[in-house]
Parts: C-alpha cells; structure tokens; sequence
C-alpha cells in the first residue's frame, strides 16, 4: 500500500498547530526592551521557571537573529530562549533540549527536572513557531476540512495549491521563507551557546529534534559534549516516505509469520491488509466508512508497535466481517 506523503504532513502540520504557543505563557522582555537591540543580541530578564509545584531560578531571554543569514539584507526576528538554573552550584555542562514536530513549539513546558540536578536545562525556540514569526497556514488547514476521500486526485491538488497560496502570502507579508530551515535553527542554537559563554553542550533530542542533532553534530562537532537520543529520526531513514513503510510492513509481516497464535488468525498479515482495504464497504452497521481516512489512521498507527498491534486486530477482525475497529 503506497500512502500519500503530503497529505500526512500536512495532517500533522494542522495538529501541531493546534498547540498552545508556550512560549507565551512565559516572562521574556518587552518589546520596548528588544526595540534597541541590534543582530546577535541576547536581552535577559530574570525570572522564575514552575514546573509542577517547583520553582527554579530562570532566564527568560530574547535572541535578535537575522530571518536570512545567506542574505545581508535580511530583517531581524526574535527567537525565545529560557535558561533553567541548575540546583548544583557547580554544574557540569547544560542540557539544550530539542523537541520533536516540526512545527511545534521547543519551549518546553515540563522538562526533565531531574537534569537540574547537575545541569543547567536552555531551550532555544524554533524559528516559524517561537518568537516574532509564527507560520500558521490557515490555507492548508481549510483544505484538509474535506467531507470524503482526502487522498483522491482533487483533494490532493487542492492540497498543493494550498502550498502554493500559503508560500505566496508569506512573500507578501515580508516573510522570508528560505530563512526557515535546519540549519538556521542549528545556527540560532550556536550562536545562544556562545553568548551563554557555555564552551560545549549536551543535545537531548526526540524525534525531529534528533535530525536536528545530527546536523548540528556534523556543523559544530567541537561544541558537543554528549548528544541524546530517543525516538531517533535521522536523514535518509524516515519512516513516513512509502518505502520505508513498505518495508516495515514486510517486517511486521515477517513476525507476524512466525507467530503461531498470530498465524491463526491470518496466514499472511499482508495478504488481509489488501484484502480488507480493497472491500472496504462504504457503510456498516449504519456507520459511514471513508477508505482514505481509514488509511491515513492507519498509517499514523503504525508508528509505535503499541498502536500498530491494534490495526493488526482491525484488519484481521474486519477480514472476517467484522468493521467495528475501523
């Protein structure tokens, strides 16, 4: 089963979206503050940092970086930054967390407080989501708000125009896009680390973070200390992209083979994916069954094993004629 890359992102882009902007909840300096201050500039305002029923001494500081670095033109935009204070008044060196997404905030709301131990915690906000630029894309969103078929050929080219539209009105609003990338976030966190005046780091990265990690590695290898990872995502590995998938559904399948419990219910798990989702009814038991969004569902599932187990029972259930778990 090949599933539409676009269309998933852009599922993804309209969730995060729908975070709450952390950030704001936070005591940076005003903008009267900020006003004066020119390129590579760090304004600090001292604070507390609650997390739970804790406090901890803070920083809450904004970072002026050119939008464009490759441009010498660029405007100047301001990126969030906090500094935790470790509890240790000997700390080792920091912790710069990096979040998974993209598209959500890296202001985190609940660190891991038992770093503060040895550590102090940074969190430098990611550019289009944190600080003076937030590229929301209501085009994107008002076209995935369709009642049927989200993959078929017209929805799909609704969707890339809504790209398109979105790009466009960036443009028009002095937004520059091309400043919106990995690397520049890598450079936003560089530059923070030096004016902290902190010689190396450690990266604590998840998911999107740890692509971010990676890069940053290969770009500053010398202002590493340790760098780790959970959920990784490196470049070229990329579960989302249909080969990857496919893939993963030939391992599953292989484990699934030499389960005999599993065997039971299904010879072969792929063989009643097709199967299922080349019958998939339009109604059952007076439900609607929209086979586009049960593929899409399906395909986020299939990211943790947790989750992938209960597609696995849907589709070996619905095999058999019964649909209640799609």
């Amino acid at each position: 089963m090949k599933f539409i890359k676009i269309t998933l992102w852009s599922i993804l882009i309209l969730i995060l979206q729908l975070n709450t902007l952390l950030a704001q909840e936070f005591q940076f300096p005003s903008e009267e503050e900020v006003l004066k201050a020119v390129s590579g500039d760090l304004i600090l305002k001292e604070g507390i940092f609650k997390s739970g029923e804790n406090e901890y001494k803070a920083e809450y500081v904004t970072l002026v970086i050119p939008e464009n670095r490759t441009k010498q033109s660029s405007r100047l935009i301001n990126i969030p930054v906090v500094k935790i204070y470790s509890t240790n008044e000997n700390p080792v060196e920091p912790v710069f967390l990096l979040t998974g997404g993209p598209g959500q905030s890296n202001i985190w709301k609940s660190p891991k407080e038992w770093m503060l131990k040895h550590h102090d915690i940074v969190m430098v906000g990611y550019r289009g989501f944190d600080g003076s630029v937030f590229l929301k894309t209501p085009e994107i969103i008002n076209n995935l708000k369709v009642k049927s078929d989200p993959l078929s050929s017209e929805n799909l080219e609704k969707l890339g125009q809504s790209l398109n539209l979105a790009f466009e009105r960036f443009q028009r609003e002095g937004i520059d896009p091309d400043g919106y990338n990995i690397v520049e976030v890598i450079d936003d966190i560089e530059i923070t680390r030096k004016k902290l005046g902190y010689k190396k780091i450690n990266l604590f990265s998840a998911s999107y973070g740890t692509r971010v990690a990676y890069i940053y590695g290969l770009r500053y290898p010398d202002s590493i200390n340790r760098s780790v990872m959970y959920a990784v995502n490196p470049p070229g590995h990329f579960i989302w992209y249909p080969d990857n998938m496919e893939s993963l559904l030939k391992y599953y399948n292989e484990l699934w083979k030499k389960d005999a419990e599993a065997v039971k219910k299904s010879t072969d798990l792929l063989q009643t994916m097709k199967v299922v989702l080349n019958s998939l009814p339009t109604e059952w038991n007076g439900v609607f069954i929209d086979s586009d969004k049960v593929k899409i569902v399906m395909f986020l599932q299939l990211y943790h094993v947790s989750s992938a187990v209960m597609v696995f029972d849907a589709l070996v259930a619905a095999e058999k004629g019964d649909y209640s778990g799609l």
